[in-house]
């Protein structure tokens, strides 16, 4: 086995063709790609997954992605732990008060990291 890809977590039920999308990630534009250094963009989210991949030619074969399709169809990614935790930690809030139906717009940005050079990607309700 080469390359896996694995839904471990959803923010719905999915379809068969559904779960196909998220699995199949070539389409999928990376959050880092389209969102400018210090900047941020809004995504209006309909259906998020977490993935588990085991991938043998990556540098590091097991790790996670997570994967935020739009109102309009497109596919963001990220392997950003910050992200998916703080995403997870958002819709579980809005979920438990009943506030989903408000809609679900969350800016998704980078922030310098204290820890390691360069930037790391995480959201907020935007």
């Amino acid at each position: 086995m080469s390359y896996k890809a694995e839904i471990i977590d959803s923010n719905k039920v999915l379809t068969t063709r559904e779960k196909i999308k998220f699995t199949e990630i070539g389409d999928t534009q990376s959050i880092d790609s389209v969102c400018p250094s210090g900047g941020s963009i809004d995504i209006d989210v309909d259906t998020f997954v977490i993935l588990q991949v085991h991938n043998d030619k990556a540098q590091n074969p097991d790790y996670k992605v997570c994967i935020v399709s739009d109102k309009d169809g497109n596919k963001y990614k990220t392997g950003s732990e910050t992200f998916m935790e703080t995403l997870t930690k958002l819709y579980e809030e809005l979920k438990e008060a009943d506030e989903l139906d408000e809609g679900f717009v969350i800016k998704a940005y980078k922030k310098p990291s204290k820890n390691f050079s360069g930037e790391f990607i995480t959201c907020t309700l935007a």
